[in-house]
């Protein structure tokens, strides 16, 4: 029951997309002075179109994909409501789930286990094994390009990125960066991408195009999480130790621009669609920190439950997500008050948060 309910949300997005396309079709042929009789609108076109559709979509029927560490599974949840619409159950043998990562057209999650070496592909809708893809020893993160090609994996044990083609699900290249390799995370034109290595206290920049090292940026103790602004002209990193301050890099001199008091353990970092807001998750104090990215200051700081590892910001930027691992639940903060405005249950060590 609970799979049909997530078809039938879909099928309505599908709905929804046809009319779409149709209007702007017959939109089209109304206004060209020829008539109906005109070429036909060009494919790059008709991909720009899709993509603006897919966003409405979202924004109008956004679903969360929670990875559950301690379960090992993955929940699927409508995020109006917050309703379970399914669980997808991972490989005995994979995992446990660290992260999960959507392509930008919603229809395939990523996800990589601590110790699996691998990552799975996952059909949103039916919720089907495509592929399991080896990689490293020690996948610790995964995400997938703006344009939906290539998806990169870091791997701690071997200070390495793995990249796949997303069309094939074959690993194309792997090469090194800086020692423990946390996160990942791309600009919006999808040019550079940003790894976060832990252990060497740093933030390699990579050219998506060679897949080489083009800077290395110096950072403070224990680096974790990155999120790069949608103009891509900041990336924010949150550090997983008692530095407790958010860096902020400039990325077109790739130098560390500003720091931001927040919570000791930082876990995770977002930012809202407009680039105004960046959320931290704090582990120990179990609060979510706020940070206006014009004045770098924290506007709130917001109690969530225990253990916060995850967050993450709906399309429509009016809600946040906050996967709380030790009380198995998702905390729900509005944009608008800084204030939590619902709490629901999933499956046991909620991790990480992926918005479709």
């Amino acid at each position: 029951m609970k799979r049909a309910k997530l078809i039938f949300v879909f099928a309505l997005c599908v709905g929804a997309t046809v009319l779409l396309l149709c209007f702007a079709a017959n939109a089209q042929s109304s206004n060209d002075p020829r008539g109906p009789q005109g070429p036909p609108a060009s494919a790059a076109n008709l991909s720009a179109l899709e993509t603006r559709v897919h966003q409405l979509e979202r924004a109008i029927h956004p679903i969360a994909f929670i990875a559950n560490n301690f379960s090992n599974d993955l929940s699927v949840v409508e995020a109006t409501s917050n309703t379970l619409l399914s669980t997808y159950t991972a490989l005995p043998t994979f995992g446990p789930l660290s992260h999960v990562a959507l392509n930008p057209a919603g229809t395939r999650a990523y996800l990589n286990g601590f110790s699996s070496s691998g990552v799975l592909v996952i059909d949103t809708v039916s919720l089907a094994q495509v592929a399991t893809i080896t990689v490293g020893p020690s996948p610790s993160s995964v995400a997938v390009n703006p344009a939906g090609t290539r998806a990169y994996i870091t791997d701690d044990f071997n200070d390495t990125v793995s990249v796949i083609d997303t069309t094939t699900n074959a690993v194309v290249a792997t090469f090194p960066v800086g020692h423990g390799p946390q996160d990942v995370a791309f600009n919006s034109a999808g040019t550079k991408a940003y790894v976060v290595n832990r252990l060497g206290n740093s933030v390699s920049v990579i050219d998506t195009a060679t897949n080489a090292v083009v800077a290395t940026v110096s950072l403070g103790h224990s680096p974790f999480a990155v999120a790069v602004n949608p103009t891509g002209t900041r990336a924010y990193v949150v550090h997983s130790s008692n530095v407790g301050t958010v860096s902020v890099i400039d990325t077109t001199t790739n130098t560390v621009f500003a720091t931001i008091p927040a919570g000791p353990f930082q876990q995770d970092v977002a930012i809202n669609p407009a680039g105004t807001r960046v959320y931290v998750a704090n582990t120990l104090s179990s609060t979510v920190t706020v940070i206006d990215t014009t004045t770098n200051t924290v506007v709130a700081t917001v109690p969530v439950g225990t253990t916060p590892l995850g967050v993450a910001v709906n399309p429509a930027g009016t809600r946040v997500y906050v996967a709380n691992r030790d009380s198995n639940t998702i905390s729900v903060i509005d944009t608008a008050t800084n204030l939590v405005v619902g709490t629901f249950p999933v499956s046991n060590g909620p991790i990480d948060v992926a918005f479709k």
